[in-house]
């Protein structure tokens, strides 16, 4: 029994993918000797844009750019249509059609978009996707593919082929979610001495990753599962294969969109020494990392085959770049300094320039700022009139280095998005999250980056219209727990004392909304 569900029953999560974003991919193709098109006014083609979760976020931000999506699903297309409507784009293109009717005349395109396809679909559909990337790519655009790699899922395919049989005489999609979960977590109970069971803490720890993805949003969960590990195809492979497939259809590697994932300092030195042995090119050093790291998914980066690409990184490549930084400076037991991001990334503040820079950029998080000012602005924290030329040289040194480190210490851009971290007399959100959050669970900020919303944020977005003052604000709060539409923080509370909490509340909400780059006004 054919099982799949198409597109139409079970929409797939209508969300951005940050990596995705041309300012982005610009920059590393910047980085890689390239000279891609300005991305204020570029040509994107997104194949398999859904409803329009990724597209539409990136034709508000760049609206001297085109932006076009295709997709087999007519009833996903309509969505999109009708979000870029109500949004009063006129920069972008949404449309049903097949992948396999696009030809050369149907246009030429700065940076390609294919997210979640080439592993899902059959060899001829996958020959169609690095057909379009090289006939409809232009001569210095770029390409973003995404896919499952091995090794890594060999192990997640054990999990795939049991759901599959668990749920193979079930036809419902959202039943057949339901059972393939429960057959995981019940897994898991059932293997004798579980506790002891590397087998067993391999399925709680997939169950615990796949199965609260997008933060307990149940439809959206059962639509990624549906379309991944239940989807009718899913053809993990090695990158070298990947590579060597792109290759076949004029195509070269050029990055990957996470660019720290082709870095190695992660692993220990002994590592590093005998990988780079073992390598003889770079597409074998980035297959043995996968190896190491027993890599599940990869965001590839392609550019035409006559690309002279330079893989040596050169500091002045990124003064005409935007940097940012979410590096916050601590201090060890012994007083030495240093920055750490979130995700645990840790930089030596050992260059005083470098450690001033980071600090502005701090300061200003997630804003960002082109090299010179920003050099400016770290020598003005040092009392410097000008910095030596071999200062400013180490300095986009150190700040290519922490690129190469981690996005959350430095990350590089060829635009700056359009949005404020200071909060007006009368607030004002983008109208994008104003819509979003009215109709899904997660919504996108100006840097392209999926974000999730507590609830009186959610409550206070729609009425950040530039209209409202925080008095205003607090009485519509009010009103709603008035209303019993919103849950006052406190039980039992006074009128009053509820109004002075959501002032506060609000306050704190809106710094908030404006450091995860929510806010134009």
């Amino acid at each position: 029994m054919n099982q799949s569900h198409t597109y139409d029953d079970v929409p797939y999560p209508d969300l951005c993918y940050a990596y995705t974003h041309p300012g982005r991919i610009a920059a590393i193709a910047t980085l890689l000797g390239m000279q891609p098109t300005p991305v204020e006014n570029c040509r994107v083609l997104e194949l398999g844009c859904a409803g329009g979760g990724n597209l539409i976020p990136m034709a508000y931000g760049l609206p001297n750019s085109t932006f076009t999506g295709i997709d087999n699903s007519a009833r996903q297309i309509e969505m999109a249509q009708q979000k870029a409507t109500a949004l009063g784009l006129d920069n972008i293109t949404l449309q049903t059609m097949d992948i396999m009717e696009v030809a050369p005349d149907f246009g030429e395109f700065d940076y390609i978009i294919v997210h979640g396809i080439y592993a899902w679909v059959p060899p001829a559909v996958q020959d169609q996707l690095l057909a379009i990337c090289q006939q409809n790519l232009a001569p210095q655009g770029v390409a973003y593919i995404s896919y499952n790699t091995l090794p890594g899922w060999h192990m997640v395919l054990m999990v795939r082929e049991m759901m599959q049989y668990h749920t193979r005489k079930v036809t419902d999609p959202r039943q057949r979610a339901d059972l393939a979960r429960t057959l995981i977590n019940d897994l898991v109970q059932m293997i004798p001495e579980s506790e002891n069971s590397a087998y067993a803490a391999f399925l709680h720890t997939y169950a615990d990753m796949r199965f609260d993805k997008l933060g307990g949003h149940t439809d959206w969960e059962d639509s990624a599962l549906l379309h991944d590990e239940l989807s009718e195809y899913n053809t993990p492979l090695y990158f070298h294969q990947f590579i060597e497939h792109a290759a076949q259809h004029g195509l070269q590697y050029l990055a990957e969109a996470d660019f720290t994932q082709v870095m190695m300092h992660d692993l220990p030195e002994n590592t590093q020494l005998r990988l780079q042995e073992m390598a003889h090119d770079t597409i074998e050093l980035e297959q043995y990392l996968d190896f190491v790291r027993h890599q599940t998914f990869r965001r590839t980066l392609l550019c035409h085959e006559s690309v002279d690409v330079d893989r040596t990184l050169r500091a002045e490549r990124i003064r005409h770049l935007y940097i940012s930084s979410r590096a916050v400076l601590l201090a060890d037991n012994d007083g030495n300094e240093y920055f750490r991001t979130h995700d645990g990334s840790t930089f030596p503040a050992e260059h005083p320039l470098t450690t001033a820079a980071l600090r502005y950029l701090s300061q200003i998080s997630p804003r960002a700022v082109r090299f010179e000012p920003l050099l400016k602005q770290a020598c003005a924290r040092l009392n410097l009139a000008q910095p030596t030329p071999e200062d400013a040289h180490m300095l986009a040194i150190n700040l290519l280095q922490a690129f190469t480190y981690s996005l959350q210490m430095a990350e590089m851009m060829t635009c700056s998005p359009d949005f404020t971290i200071e909060i007006s007399e009368r607030p004002l959100a983008s109208p994008l999250a104003r819509l979003q959050v009215q109709i899904a669970p997660l919504i996108s900020n100006l840097r392209h980056e999926q974000v999730e919303l507590d609830g009186l944020s959610r409550a206070v977005t729609p009425f950040l219209d530039g209209q409202h003052t925080l008095p205003m604000l607090v009485d519509e709060l009010a009103d709603m727990v008035a209303a019993g539409q919103l849950a006052p923080s406190k039980e039992h509370a006074t009128p009053e004392q509820i109004r002075k909490q959501l002032d506060h509340d609000i306050r704190y909400a809106l710094r908030w909304l404006s450091r995860a780059a929510l806010l134009i006004g």
